[in-house]
């Protein structure tokens, strides 16, 4: 029987996992999909690095930025060059107007997830189904442990603990969001030399973040320009559930006139949608859960990627003190 079993290989999960592993607990990691690191994600596309979600991340505190170098290759994590990130026409040092520096893999943002995976013992491509009690002992489906770690989005982690739809704004709140890759002929096509990325906040431009990867080192091969956007909440609402056909076209219209791009220079595009893509509102003090159940990663702690894994941390402290 394991001590723990940890459902979601995302930053929160994998870091809980890892540091109970550290501590000599017999951890167990399911995974739905093939990939670690949830939204922290990066895709291989037509040759490029191309990072899908986590965009980019700030570090505040130190312990945080020692945890990344002990488990990164040396020479991995990588500075943006300051006032990169542009939001309506000003220069930014960080992607919502705070003051840190802002923070990249080279080889991937995807790249945390894996490190962190490396001494954890993770079963991908296993969709839990249901939780439950046999005796004294916890079952995930049909695997028994002594506490469990739910670090799926709450409205998933809520329907496998079978809790009742709480009232309006008594939950945490997920954001969806339609993410898009465009590729352009081209070296820092158009305006892209200026900036990193572009906040366009307004409900209204289908834009909200628009980045060129081309600012990553070996990132982008050959002379090519790589975008990647994420709509507006507005636009993701309208378009979530449409095929892409439907809505890259207008996302293109918006990315060419935002970045001074040629249309004849299209490459290729490509798209994704992230059902809880963001927490608008995190929720620190969650429904009471049975004795042994824990739940780490945005719904408490927010989407900041440093958030997530200092609330991964802190619940593999609260699962040490109960297993004793």
């Amino acid at each position: 029987m394991h001590d723990v079993i940890v459902v979601g290989a995302g930053i929160a999960g994998l870091t809980c996992a890892r540091a109970l592993t550290e501590r000599g607990h017999r951890v167990l990691v399911l995974e739905k999909s093939r990939s670690f690191g949830g939204r922290c994600a990066t895709r291989l596309w037509n040759g490029h690095v191309v990072d899908h979600g986590v965009s980019c991340f700030t570090i505040a505190e130190s312990t945080f930025r020692n945890a990344l170098e002990l488990i990164l290759t040396p020479g991995d994590l990588a500075e943006l060059p300051h006032g990169s990130i542009v939001r309506r026409g000003q220069a930014q040092l960080a992607p919502v107007g705070g003051r840190q520096a802002t923070f990249y893999l080279r080889s991937g943002n995807n790249r945390l997830g894996k490190a962190l995976a490396q001494t954890v013992d993770v079963r991908r491509e296993h969709v839990v189904t249901r939780l439950g009690r046999r005796r004294s002992a916890h079952m995930v489906d049909d695997l028994p442990c002594r506490a469990v770690v739910l670090s799926a989005p709450w409205p998933q982690t809520a329907e496998l603990l079978a809790l009742p739809q709480p009232p309006a704004g008594e939950a945490p709140q997920y954001l969806p969001n339609l993410t898009a890759f465009f590729e352009y002929r081209g070296r820092f096509a158009g305006n892209s030399g200026e900036a990193f990325a572009r906040i366009d906040p307004g409900e209204h431009s289908g834009l909200w973040w628009s980045a060129c990867e081309n600012h990553k080192e070996n990132r982008v091969r050959g002379e090519r320009s790589v975008f990647v956007v994420h709509a507006s909440l507005e636009f993701t609402r309208k378009y979530l559930e449409s095929p892409p056909t439907d809505y890259l076209p207008v996302l293109r219209q918006h990315l060419e006139h935002r970045w001074e791009l040629d249309s004849s220079d299209l490459v290729d595009t490509f798209a994704h949608r992230w059902r809880y893509a963001f927490v608008r509102e995190p929720r620190p003090q969650l429904p009471p859960l049975p004795a042994g159940v824990f739940v780490t990663g945005d719904a408490p702690a927010g989407s900041q990627l440093e958030a997530v894994w200092s609330d991964g941390r802190a619940t593999a402290d609260r699962v040490a003190r109960f297993l004793g």
